[in-house]
C-alpha cells in the first residue's frame, strides 16, 4: 500500500511527488524472513500528452526506500525502483509496460540473506 501528495512542477507535463509506502510480506528460502517495512517514497511522470498534442505516451518513475529503523520483523533495509511507460490507446485506457527491481537485506541471519527481484511487466490500466 502506498500514499502519496504530487503536484504539477516547472511545466503542466511534469508531476513530482512524495509519500509513504507499506511493505508486508513473507520471503520463502530454507526459513521462512517477514518482509515488514515503512518506506519513503518519490515519484514522478512526464505525461507528453499535456506538451505535444496527440503524443499519447506517458513516462513514470518511483524509488521507495526504508533504511533499518523504519524495517520492521527480519527485515533489515528494504529498496524498490520502478520504471514504466504508459501508451495511452483512448484517453482513459493505458497500455502499461514498465520494469521493477526489489532489494531487501534480513538480518539476524548467519548467511546475511539479501533477496533481489527483477522483473518485466504490461498491463492494462483503466482509469476512471
Amino acid at each position: 500500500a502506498h500514499f502519496a501528495l504530487k503536484d504539477d512542477v516547472f511545466t503542466p507535463a511534469l508531476t513530482l511527488g512524495v509519500g509513504f509506502e507499506g511493505v508486508l510480506g513473507v520471503a520463502e528460502d530454507d526459513d521462512d524472513y517477514d518482509l515488514q517495512a515503512l518506506a519513503f517514497r518519490i515519484l514522478g511522470e512526464y505525461d507528453f500528452r499535456e506538451v505535444y498534442y496527440n503524443f499519447p505516451i506517458l513516462i513514470f518513475s518511483d524509488l521507495s526506500y526504508a533504511p533499518d529503523p523504519l524495517s520492521f520483523g527480519d527485515t533489515e533495509y528494504y529498496t524498490e525502483f520502478n520504471l514504466g511507460v504508459k501508451v495511452y490507446i483512448v484517453r482513459s485506457a493505458a497500455v502499461v509496460l514498465g520494469y521493477k527491481t526489489i532489494e531487501t537485506r534480513f538480518k539476524d541471519d548467519p548467511d546475511d540473506y539479501k533477496l533481489t527481484d527483477d522483473l518485466a511487466y504490461i498491463g492494462l490500466e483503466l482509469s476512471f
